[in-house]
């Protein structure tokens, strides 16, 4: 069990820190879900980046799989955006 501090921080246990390999600086997604909150390791967008463009033993991807690729990206941003906002409005 944890608590809520004065600025809204909550401490998540170290075991749970290590079961999700999260180090100092790194970025957790936070979403509502079945009256919870679940938290899940971000993905840097520049890891998830590397390799498009230079992949050992497979075609370069085309312009066209670049912006799916780019767009799938700016939807899920939007997706953890609005989770966001929904967490707030419950809050208040």
């Amino acid at each position: 069990m944890t608590r809520v501090g004065k600025r809204n921080q909550v401490t998540i246990p170290a075991a749970m820190l290590r079961a999700l390999d999260a180090t100092p600086g790194t970025y957790i997604e936070v979403a509502m879900q079945e009256g919870g909150i679940h938290l899940t390791k971000a993905v840097d967008p520049v890891d998830r980046a590397y390799g498009l463009l230079r992949r050992p033993g497979a075609p370069p991807l085309s312009i066209v799989e670049l912006e799916q690729a780019i767009q799938e990206s700016h939807r899920e941003r939007a997706e953890r955006a609005y989770q966001r906002d929904l967490a707030t409005k419950s809050r208040g």
